[in-house]
């Protein structure tokens, strides 16, 4: 018991030097990155929607996510050609970004190193950010960056308000703004809840908060230009992206909204909140008692208004919208929250007893994380059903460029895999068209090569009966009847698998058809 006690005290010391804890959070951040790619050789939904718009560069790419995100990945495709661990290498370091931002807003609000470490780790107890974002969510895991470093600019500014610092904060407001449209539910309220801390009253008022606005105008206003004027924008947005039910009323519609949103909250902030209360919970100041030691009441203040208004923003927006399936990660918004609880904590009543035990427990969580990614690379090609980690896609591939089909124009079916943006990767010179992912279609200059229409034949399927499939392919291609073919299969075990396989069904059109080239 000793021997565990000067470990983690040796631990504490570590994670109470920034140096030495940035050198932690990168190599374990390392660590579930190397075994990311290592384990899951296929990419995720999110992943592959990503390697799909990295085709070209544009204004944007779907109308309910802002394009930041496949520009940082086209940018990496550009030194290091088409492959999943560029988007994984900007998901991973987007989350390493958050955890050093959070740390050092918290820092500012709470003005001690304990209490502002209680916070950052109490965040690892999240299970979205901890497991689904690291697994699953790309655009959302840029989003929490941006919450946090905008959170550290801001409290940068409240120490010196420099015209330097305004443009700082303008900066990662556009960061913001340009990685997912619910960025605004962070920064208006948080502006809004400036006005009620005197404290950040006075600098929000100030005329140098025009250096804010501009850099944020000049650099993500080209695209909400574009989204609002373009047909391609705001005209082309699909109302699934916020899904009501027509058939029910609004009552009915507004009770599950608000439910899912109680239900999101409490989700994004479990189990961390209840692990670290269980923990310090007797180092909480007395009632109505100062922080000792922390922030001023302002910032306490500013925390509590900031939820507020954004508990508000989300009530009056379910009202307005009637959006009744609220998503969970959607309730990222309340990343502040854990830095707003330790307000209430009294560094000089936490013990050096508890503080181990906290820093304990919030270390196996964070390593529950490469060890669920191990076991689940072991279990899962044996269990999924869609099974896009371990869909054999090299394999698959290496039988397509067998039957003739080298590079040209893919049409893909992505149902229920997303094959176009995974097939890039083993036809990085080909175009790749989707009609899950329409208005945006990748340009035309292309290398001289065929066309290949593919889809999942897993359940025996020929797809090629498929109407939609069909009109996705003459529309694209300018294919006129009659036209004869070949249908063609490609079949493999899953990567991890004894037994179970994944096949696809294709047919090669050659050069001299339509656009096929």
């Amino acid at each position: 018991m000793t021997k565990l006690v000067n470990v983690i005290d040796a631990w504490v010391r570590i994670l109470g030097e920034n140096r030495l804890a940035l050198i932690v959070l990168a190599v374990y951040l390392g660590v579930i990155f190397t075994l990311r790619v290592a384990l899951f050789p296929g990419a995720s939904e999110d992943d592959a929607e990503q390697l799909y718009y990295a085709q070209s560069w544009a204004w944007g790419y779907k109308a309910n996510q802002p394009p930041l995100y496949t520009w940082m990945v086209m940018a990496l495709q550009s030194f290091f050609g088409v492959q999943a661990a560029s988007v994984v290498a900007i998901k991973y370091s987007a989350l390493g970004a958050m955890y050093v931002f959070y740390y050092l807003a918290a820092l500012r609000l709470l003005s001690d190193r304990r209490a502002a470490l209680v916070a950052t780790l109490a965040v690892l107890g999240f299970y979205y950010i901890a497991w689904d974002m690291a697994v699953n969510y790309s655009n959302t895991a840029l989003l929490a960056a941006a919450i946090a470093g905008s959170l550290w600019a801001f409290m940068r500014i409240h120490e010196r308000p420099t015209i330097a610092r305004y443009a700082v904060f303008g900066l990662f407001v556009a960061a913001g703004l340009l990685a997912k449209f619910n960025y605004a539910l962070f920064v208006l309220p948080l502006l809004m809840s400036a006005l009620f801390a005197p404290g950040h009253r006075d600098w929000m008022v100030s005329w140098k908060i025009f250096a804010t606005v501009f850099v944020a105008v000049a650099l993500a206003g080209p695209y909400y230009f574009w989204f609002f004027g373009s047909a391609d924008g705001l005209a082309s947005a699909n109302v699934n992206s916020l899904p009501t039910d027509a058939t029910s009323t609004y009552l009915a519609d507004i009770t599950k909204g608000l439910w899912g949103v109680f239900r999101g909250g409490v989700s994004i902030l479990m189990p961390g909140l209840i692990i670290a209360a269980a923990i310090l919970w007797p180092a909480r100041s007395s009632a109505g008692q100062a922080p000792r030691q922390l922030g001023a009441h302002d910032n306490r203040r500013l925390l509590g208004a900031y939820i507020i208004c954004v508990i508000v923003a989300l009530i009056l927006g379910v009202g307005v919208s009637r959006v009744s399936a609220i998503q969970a990660h959607w309730m990222i918004v309340l990343l502040p929250v854990p830095i707003f609880a330790a307000t209430w904590l009294d560094p000089a009543r936490i013990s050096a007893g508890r503080f181990r035990a906290f820093v304990g427990v919030f270390t196996v969580l964070a390593l529950c994380v490469p060890l669920g990614l191990a076991v689940r690379a072991g279990v899962a090609p044996e269990t999924c059903k869609k099974c896009n980690f371990f869909f054999p896609h090299s394999a698959l591939s290496r039988q397509i460029e067998a039957a003739g089909f080298q590079r040209g124009t893919i049409i893909a079916m992505d149902y229920p895999n997303i094959l176009s943006g995974n097939l890039r990767r083993y036809f990085p010179d080909s175009r790749v068209v989707s009609g899950r992912f329409l208005p945006y279609l990748a340009p035309t200059k292309i290398p001289p090569g065929k066309c290949l229409i593919i889809w999942n034949a897993t359940r025996g399927k020929d797809l090629m009966d498929s109407s939609r499939l069909w009109q996705l392919a003459k529309r694209h291609l300018r294919l006129a009847p009659p036209l004869s073919y070949r249908l063609n299969t490609a079949e493999a075990r899953i990567h991890g698998s004894a037994a179970r396989t994944k096949k696809l069904g294709f047919v090669i059109l050659e050069n001299n058809l339509g656009d096929c080239r």
